[in-house]
């Protein structure tokens, strides 16, 4: 349970910046919800499996607040999918598909 998470944000800037941010983060003021099926994704020798949260479009408006706050880029991933990673090979959360 300790290391179920959503990362809100990833990549170059953030690696730099993370440690300089003494800012709290405010709770979301949404409900999250997730997809009824667990899914299976393999990179390389990577395997994790994963649940993907039902609010994309809020939780991406919510990242995009939280980056205006700490002065960060906008739509940092306009990719990204959020998701919480259930399990992967190892049970290392570092061992998780990126």
């Amino acid at each position: 349970g300790k290391d179920l998470h959503i990362t809100l944000a990833s990549g170059p800037w953030w690696k730099k910046e993370k440690n300089r941010i003494q800012l709290p983060i405010p709770e979301p003021d949404f409900r999250i919800d997730f997809e009824d099926s667990i899914q299976k994704i393999t990179q390389g020798k990577s395997t994790s499996w994963y649940v993907r949260i039902k609010q994309q479009k809020e939780i991406k408006q919510y990242v995009n607040e939280i980056m205006g706050m700490i002065g960060g880029p906008e739509n940092p991933e306009p990719e990204r999918r959020f998701h919480i990673s259930l399990a992967n090979l190892t049970g290392n959360p570092g061992d998780s598909v990126k």
